[in-house]
């Protein structure tokens, strides 16, 4: 490897080889470091002694340097990304005009990964480090001087690694792609100044062993982007320049995608790099940003703001990738399978939301070829063409548009269409074939090689498709997937009007119409009003061949007219000459003649309907008065005919599809339905066709018992659904689709039976353990959350349905009907409970009264399953034992998809085990609220189950009733309880003394109130299994602790702690709640105090750890306690080795620049006089679970220490010791407080501390 010199850098003074090898030999001196010819010197029978004092010597100050080049990276090969980085962050000017600080890495250390020996020949300069697995790690700190055999002529520097043995050799092939993307960078930058700009690797390989030499290429596509509006790295400090000029907020995203020597993708799985390899996450290309890292740098934080700018500039940058692979001749039809795909990012949703965010952009981004080769279009625009509109030849039958084509090229591979399919590329639909048609069949070329040119089977192929096409809008029109009979205009007019009207010659009369067939259009919406119909599909319309249609332009007829319409001429009346009379004997004889319409009848009704239909301008809000005063008049005119003329006034509307007026859509076009898209009532239902109650709530003569319109019923509401099995709703549809379902389950006197037809219905709206929503059927397994803690804990595990304990509830008869009982979670979810080893106390009052209430219990057991032993059962439940303890744990067991799936929970609150001998010992928390809830809602079936031995979820929901009342209830009450749920009393003995069982509830009671509130405490009833302690429990001790000391206020001298004990005594209520108890237990007394002292120097060292200003220099060296080791539970800390050094103190801190001596004055511990000090600070952590008033310990040389510091500090030139004590109290109380005593003695003087000498106690008054 050779570096090239820096040119901004001023050079370096010049030394010849023997100035070099001096200072090479004094820096490996000072290290320690002693030649083989020195220690050949050394004396035989005291050299070993010498070089074992030397070893320790180094094992103790390299403890940290041995240890740097292991804690980020398990891979050998990672040495080369920290040189590479090492040469980037050489640009210091510019670094420094960016904004960055340098950063701590492993560096040229971790070369040592990867080689055992270093040698670095430079200028003047030959030495080498040498560090074997195993050594202190002084060696890579300790240059030793060698002379070559072959000298090194430079210019630049050689870096010669000798690797250890065990290396593996593909560990640097799989990071080629890596290391070319960060040489790309540094070749901007004047390092390796002859790499070519292009984007092309060769990496050559000799195998000594095989004698094989072999090159391999690659190449790069590289793609740059300046992501802008970025917040700031979370990680780092800027400065006031740094913050104006928000040079935080861009910052350049670089993506490479990796070709081979021919061109082609190449697909793997490549490395999101922030500066260094971060991980794999799912990308075919490379990623390199400013992110920000995890504290490891394995991973980035996912919360970051920066990162999700970031990742959306990332989408940006792709996008732009991606069009300029577009345009490369080879690239064009492969770069598709660079596209991250969501199945690839499932485990990462910080990743998989750029999926999404990509989508629409790329969808707009012109990349696609078409069939013609035209100018590239976005891939929303094209269309993937499926067989069958394709030739024999698998051309297509109908060529594509040349102004805005939609068929791709062929050269693109099924496989990539495929990944487009996720990205907005579609099949090409039936119904789009239209305009395609169109074209074809306007170009002369095509109409006559239809003829000439195409054989039978492009014909045939042209045909079915055509037909396919207008099948699908048949149906479309009909709001059927099977419309029966003949659709289309009828073939005369008198099956509609045969009421006495004859034909007359078409010469006798005219007629007059603005609209003729030919332009005139009927609104058909279907259930959404969106689909137009042409007037002729839906309506009968007659032109002057079809007088019977016609009326006389009488004045009556004219003004009844006007009463609706804007301009009578949309209705067909007559053109007559000059104006007529109403009633004008001439021409009501006229009319009869030729049998024209003149009365203002329900034909005019039905003509004035037709034109407000086709009026598509008419205003809304005339519409309403005018369509409800139209109904009525064509309802009573209908009531008017006698019963044989009616049939034909209903065949009348059913000509008429869309007649039913339900307002305006959202662009204000009126909204007509049929009569079968709408329901007159919907009955409670949630349902997606218009309910005419709502609407017409006074027309329902008209609408539901002239034209039929039928309520919604069980048996309507069950073919709706099947209907609409292929149709996948929304979660919120779906969910309206279950109320309805259940509002008609309940309401129904005529219950469907559940059929296979609904086992294909998609109505279950489910949340899958990814987090995706999905409507499912009711044949795929999910559960039914019936238990909100059961549905937290195994949501990332199974697949719930998204619905509230409420909506559950409400939705019972929904899941009765499916047969769905089972999947309830209360009925798929076992939890096993454990009672792990620890301190256990006999709960004598809840064993007494199970003892005296067995004969009833086991009454309840029998009265369930006959076959058991009544007396054995009351014999072994007389002999209960019932302890509280913190040590139940609990898992959760279900099986979803013939797979076992477990969670462990925790803490539980119930346990009962049966013993070898067949009693039972019950076990409860010791937090009396779960434990009372315990006993009221889990106890009652835990303990049925365990005494007829069966599973808790087939215990019946009236025993475990039964039982409950039993356990809540007076003795006295027991027999009465049993009778009045029909359970017969087997008047069973009660073997146990009653006195005998008040005696040890009345010890108990003593007991409780005489001993001290000390966690440690244990009674004679406590179960000590071994020597251990509950790390759970410790843990969140631990946890609250951190938390807690990061809000934490330093306290004022005045004192936090004493305000808040005067507010105290002074009894004055607050609405704070109360702290949460935070308890934890060990056998072990000695080593539980250990281990609050242990929290409680947690608790001063974050404390001092976040002081503002910080403290120079103070980090976990200062903290020289060898309990420290306990806090390594914490995950913060998991890292912290134990202390080995000398303890002279809980915390040491050298105040070199005065600052906590500053921060002490601010706070009233120092007056003025100590301005400017810097001190040695001895700090004593003093740790209680009680409150502040409770005693500690001080230990006589800790007392003296004290003492003569105090000395010395009274002397004004000898304040160069502080012995301060920080007192911690609640540990457990979660109310953590801290008082300080920065001059103890004086304290003690003032009265404020009382020490007692002879047993080493200091309590607080």
């Amino acid at each position: 490897m050779e570096i090239g010199q820096r040119s901004e850098l001023p050079p370096l003074p010049e030394l010849d080889r023997a100035q070099a090898r001096e200072l090479v030999d004094e820096i490996a001196v000072n290290h320690g470091y002693l030649p083989p010819h020195v220690v050949d010197l050394i004396p035989d029978e005291i050299r070993a002694t010498v070089l074992h004092a030397l070893q320790k010597k180094d094992n103790m100050i390299a403890a940290s340097v041995s240890t740097l080049a292991q804690i980020l990276y398990s891979s050998s090969a990672h040495f080369i990304f920290e040189l590479l980085q090492n040469a980037a962050d050489n640009n210091y000017f510019k670094a420094l005009a960016e904004g960055h600080d340098p950063e701590k890495s492993i560096g040229f250390k971790s070369t040592f990964m990867a080689a055992w020996k270093v040698q670095i020949e430079s200028g003047p300069f030959t030495f080498y480090f040498e560090h074997q697995v195993g050594d202190s790690g002084m060696g890579m700190i300790t240059p030793i001087w060698f002379e070559p055999e072959n000298e090194f002529q430079g210019p630049g520097t050689r870096i010669s690694l000798y690797f250890h043995d065990n290396g593996t050799p593909d560990d640097l092939t799989e990071r080629r792609d890596e290391v070319i993307t960060q040489l790309k960078e540094l070749q901007g930058e004047a390092l390796f100044p002859n790499f070519p700009q292009g984007s092309e690797l060769r990496t050559s390989k000799f195998d000594a062993t095989s004698g094989i030499d072999s090159e391999m290429v690659r190449q790069f596509h590289v793609t740059k982007y300046d992501a802008t509006g970025l917040s700031r790295n979370e990680n780092r400090s800027y400065s006031e320049t740094e913050e104006g000029l928000a040079l935080y907020s861009t910052s350049r995203v670089v993506l490479a995608f990796t070709l081979d020597e021919n061109d082609e993708p190449i697909t793997e799985i490549q490395d999101v790099f922030a500066f260094m390899p971060v991980r794999k996450i799912g990308f075919n290309f490379l990623i390199h940003a400013d992110f920000v890292t995890q504290a490891n740098r394995q991973d980035i934080v996912w919360s970051s703001q920066r990162n999700v700018g970031l990742r959306k500039a990332i989408g940006q940058a792709l996008v732009k990738g991606i069009e300029e692979l577009a345009k490369h001749q080879t690239l064009q039809y492969k770069w598709m399978r660079y596209l991250p795909r969501e199945e690839s990012l499932n485990h990462s949703p910080f990743w998989k939301d750029m999926v999404s965010e990509i989508k629409s952009p790329l969808s707009q981004a012109q990349v696609l070829v078409p069939i013609r080769q035209a100018a590239r279009c976005p891939i929303q625009q094209m269309r993937q063409l499926e067989p069958r509109y394709l030739d024999k030849n698998g051309d297509p039958l109908i060529p594509d548009l040349c102004n805005s084509p939609m068929y791709l090229s062929k050269d693109y591979e099924d496989n990539d269409l495929n990944i487009l399919r996720e990205y907005g590329l579609s099949v090409l639909q039936v119904y789009e074939i239209y305009p395609i048609l169109s074209a074809m069949v306007q170009e002369q070329s095509w109409k006559e090689a239809i003829f000439e040119t195409r054989d039978e089977d492009w014909h045939s192929r042209l045909a079915k498709l055509i037909l396919a096409a207008i099948n699908y809008d048949m149906t479309q029109l009909s709001g059927s997937s099977q419309p029966s009979g003949n659709i289309g205009p009828p073939s005369s007019s008198s099956g509609l009007f045969s009421f006495g009207s004859r034909e007359t010659a078409d010469a006798q009369i005219r007629g007059n119409s603005n609209t003729g067939p030919s332009n005139i259009s009927l609104f058909a919406f279907s259930s959404q009003g969106k689909t137009t119909a042409s007037a002729t599909d839906d309506m009968k319309l007659f032109d002057h061949k079809n007088r019977e249609d016609a009326f006389l332009p009488f004045p009556a007829l004219l003004s009844r007219c006007g009463s609706f319409l804007k301009n009578h001429e949309a209705v067909n009346f007559l053109k007559a000459e000059a104006p007529l009379e109403d009633d004008d004997p001439c021409w009501m004889g006229f009319a009869k003649h030729f049998g024209i319409k003149v009365n203002d009848g329900i034909h005019l009704s039905v003509e004035i309907l037709r034109a407000l239909i086709t009026d598509a301008s008419a205003p809304a809000d005339s519409m309403w008065h005018s369509i409800w005063t139209l109904y009525n008049r064509i309802y009573a005119q209908y009531l008017s005919f006698d019963q044989k003329d009616k049939h034909p006034i209903k065949a009348l509307f059913r000509t008429y599809k869309s007649f039913i007026y339900i307002g305006e859509n959202k662009d204000g076009v009126n909204k007509w339905f049929k009569t079968s898209e709408c329901l007159w009532s919907a009955n409670g239902a949630i349902v997606r066709k218009p309910s005419l109650d709502e609407i017409y709530p006074d027309l329902k003569e008209f609408f539901h018992k002239f034209l039929e319109i039928p309520e919604l019923d069980l048996r309507l509401f069950y073919k709706e659904l099947v209907d609409m099995h292929d149709t996948v709703p929304t979660t919120a549809a779906a969910k309206d689709m279950l109320i309805s379902l259940n509002a008609m389950l309940s309401s129904s006197s005529d219950p469907v039976r559940f059929g296979p037809q609904a086992e294909r219905f998609h109505i279950f709206p489910a949340i899958l353990p990814n987090g995706t929503r999905k409507v499912l059927r009711s044949h795929v397994h999910f559960f039914i959350n019936d238990r909100r803690h059961y549905a937290e804990a195994l949501k990332d595990s199974l697949t719930i349905l998204d619905l509230t304990l409420d909506e559950v509830t409400r939705l019972h008869g929904v899941f009765e009907w499916f047969d769905l009982k089972d999947r309830y979670l209360s009925q798929a979810v076992v939890e096993k409970a454990r009672v792990k080893e620890g301190n256990y106390e006999k709960l004598n009052s809840l064993t007494r009264d199970l003892a005296l209430k067995a004969p009833a219990l086991v009454s309840i057991a029998i009265y369930s399953n006959e076959s058991l032993d009544p007396d054995k059962l009351n014999a072994s439940l007389q002999k209960v034992q019932v302890y509280v303890t913190d040590s139940i744990k609990s898992t959760l067991i279900a099986e979803e998809g013939g797979k076992k799936v477990e969670k462990f929970i925790g803490k539980s609150d119930l346990h009962i085990q049966r013993l070898d001998n067949g009693d039972l010992r019950i076990y409860l928390t010791t937090d009396e609220d779960s434990r009372d809830l315990a006993i009221a809602s889990k106890l009652p079936r835990e303990l049925m189950a365990a005494l007829l031995g069966y599973d808790t979820r087939k215990v019946d929901a009236t025993v475990f009733n039964i039982v409950a009342s039993i356990l809540q209830a007076k003795r006295s009450h027991v027999h009465q309880i049993l009778e009045l749920n029909g359970v017969p009393d087997l008047n069973l003995p009660c073997l146990v003394g009653e006195n005998y069982l008040a005696a040890e509830v009345e010890a108990e009671n003593r007991k409780m109130a005489i001993l001290p509130n000390s966690p440690g405490r244990s009674s004679q009833s406590s179960l000590t299994l071994q020597d251990t302690y509950d790390k759970d429990a410790y843990l969140d001790v631990l946890v609250h602790v951190v938390e807690a000391a990061r809000a934490h206020q330093f306290p004022t001298k005045s004192g936090e702690s004493d305000l808040s004990q005067a507010l105290n005594g002074l009894n004055i209520s607050n609405s704070k709640p109360k702290p949460k108890q935070l308890k934890f237990s060990h056998s072990n007394t000695d080593e539980w105090k250990q281990m609050v002292g242990a929290a409680g120097e947690l608790f001063v060292f974050e404390i001092l750890s976040n002081l503002d200003p910080s403290l120079p220099k103070f980090g976990r060296s200062n903290w020289q306690s060898v309990i420290r080791r306990f806090v390594t539970d914490h995950p913060d800390y998991a890292d912290m080795d134990a202390w080995v050094g000398e303890e002279d103190g809980d915390i040491q801190y050298k105040d070199t620049q005065n600052a906590l001596t500053d921060y002490l004055i601010e706070k009233g511990y120092f007056d003025e006089t100590w301005i400017g000090e810097c001190p040695e600070y001895h700090i004593e952590v003093k740790t209680s679970v009680g409150n502040l008033g409770a005693p500690f310990h001080m230990s006589k040389s800790q007392y003296n220490r004290m003492r003569r510091y105090w000395s010395e500090a009274n002397t004004r030139s000898s304040r160069k010791k502080v012995f301060a004590i920080f007192r911690v109290y609640g540990i457990e109380s979660g109310d953590i407080g801290l008082k300080v005593y920065v001059d103890a003695e004086s304290e003690s003087q003032g009265g404020n501390l009382k020490f007692e000498a002879d047993s080493w106690v200091v309590r607080a008054l």
